[in-house]
């Protein structure tokens, strides 16, 4: 739809979603949840397949002197294991995303909350993302504004009530 130069634009404002999304504290909150977890859940995967190599080590050496059907027994059960550590590790890759997913769904959620409170609070009509528009007047960017709304209703604590899918298994 073109616009004639007779048309007037309603009261708005513009905001660069994606510079938001960047800075929103949960952004890096999430960040930081996502190592604790991986670095937790690599050093507990790390260790049981280092255990299991010790068990790999240890049957080798020992294969020999070992009863054929206990050796294959032993065998059997150490390759049982290693699939339930590539099973772990197929679902902490699912847990990670669907966090990650979470999490962003939820920034983006909380900029719409925000941008809605300062489309109110100046009186705008709407606010549109700088991502769609070729070219804008400076003076509608309420980016700022949002931004401190966005850090001053921020709760830390909410990120871990809401996004509490990792903590179940620690």
């Amino acid at each position: 739809m073109l616009l004639s130069s007779s048309t007037t634009l309603a009261a708005s404002g513009m905001i660069n979603a994606g510079e938001l999304f960047k800075n929103h504290p949960m952004f890096s909150d999430i960040e930081g949840e996502l190592k604790e977890y991986l670095e937790l859940s690599t050093k507990k995967l790390q260790k049981n397949s280092a255990l299991l190599d010790s068990q790999q080590m240890e049957l080798n050496a020992n294969i020999k002197k070992m009863n054929p059907t206990t050796a294959k027994a032993t065998q059997k059960d150490i390759n049982e294991k290693r699939k339930l550590i590539d099973e772990q590790k197929k679902i902490l890759q699912q847990k990670l995303s669907a966090f990650q997913e979470r999490g962003r769904v939820r920034v983006l959620e909380d900029i719409i909350l925000n941008s809605e409170k300062v489309r109110k609070a100046l009186g705008l009509d709407l606010i549109i993302d700088s991502g769609s528009v070729v070219a804008i007047d400076e003076k509608l960017d309420v980016n700022k504004q949002v931004l401190e709304s966005i850090k001053e209703n921020y709760k830390p604590q909410q990120l871990i009530d809401e996004l509490d899918l990792l903590r179940t298994d620690r």
